[in-house]
């Protein structure tokens, strides 16, 4: 996995989704009243709930899996869908490994890669 603000690898055996390394801001936050811990997770464009702040490492982790298998299931495939997000395929290699990473000059994604906290996890199972 490449050293970048975000970058997704993708790893398939025999052409079935098998793992996902993942680096990518997140936000952790309260609600107004301080009852409901909310996740962001916007380079996936997805929002999930949390108990605390340690329930949401596994909230993150259950989300990214959940995005992984429906889009897997029911949409274009993880890598059409990612492409779709506004993600760039890097590399493909025999491994069947592919990454993705988010290059961009726009100025609203470079301050969401400055503000979050940053989110790796390596070979999140998924099969």
């Amino acid at each position: 996995m490449r050293n970048t603000e975000a970058n997704i690898e993708i790893t398939r055996k025999n052409g079935v989704l098998h793992s996902v390394s993942v680096i990518m801001p997140t936000w952790n936050k309260f609600d107004l009243d301080n009852n409901i811990f909310f996740v962001d997770i916007p380079m996936l464009g997805i929002k999930t709930f949390a108990k605390d702040e340690n329930d949401s490492v596994k909230a993150i982790h259950e989300a990214v899996k959940c995005f992984s298998i429906a889009a897997e299931k029911f949409g274009k495939g993880l890598d059409q869908e990612l492409v779709d997000y506004g993600w760039s395929k890097v590399l493909e290699n025999s491994h069947s490994s592919l990454n993705f990473n988010i290059d961009s000059k726009d100025e609203v994604i470079e301050q969401i890669m400055k503000t979050g906290e940053p989110f790796v996890e390596k070979d999140l199972m998924i099969a």
